[in-house]
């Protein structure tokens, strides 16, 4: 009996991880490093969601991890963020879409004029890439439509 569930409980993992890379499929992935990443993701995906762009946020993880795994997944591109908040220097953040094969599609870097809390910081920064997403014009084979 317990080797059965054993074997149940492979099946469904194996079906598990097939289904989470197929999830991939047609998206723009959403990655980034830094200091209130979350709060920066969750701001510019609700811009995509607005213009109606299907994502998937992974979250902190290594941009060139992210790339090679792109041709596997099926995702159309990469939307990785790149986040400097530090103490006595001015915030920024660098947006940068790639396509599967790791080429630069576009790339907006915005700044602050001074750092105030980690979470203010990343809130302005982000809203400043996020209200240029928002323009339908804007990211061309980035952001595909639903």
């Amino acid at each position: 009996m317990l080797k059965l569930r054993c074997v149940a409980i492979g099946a469904l993992l194996a079906m598990s991880c097939f289904a989470q890379e197929g999830s991939l499929k047609g998206k723009v992935v959403i990655a980034g490093t830094g200091p209130q990443l979350e709060t920066s993701i969750d701001i510019i995906a609700a811009a995509l969601d607005k213009r109606g762009v299907p994502y998937k946020v992974v979250g902190e993880s290594p941009r060139r991890a992210e790339n090679d795994k792109m041709a596997d997944n099926g995702a159309l591109s990469l939307l990785y963020l790149n986040q400097e908040i530090v103490l006595h220097s001015r915030p920024k953040l660098v947006a940068t879409c790639y396509d599967a094969k790791g080429a630069i599609l576009w790339q907006e870097e915005t700044n602050a004029s001074f750092t105030m809390t980690q979470v203010g910081s990343a809130k302005t920064l982000a809203e400043r890439i996020a209200k240029k997403i928002s323009d339908p014009g804007f990211g061309g084979a980035c952001f595909p439509s639903k």
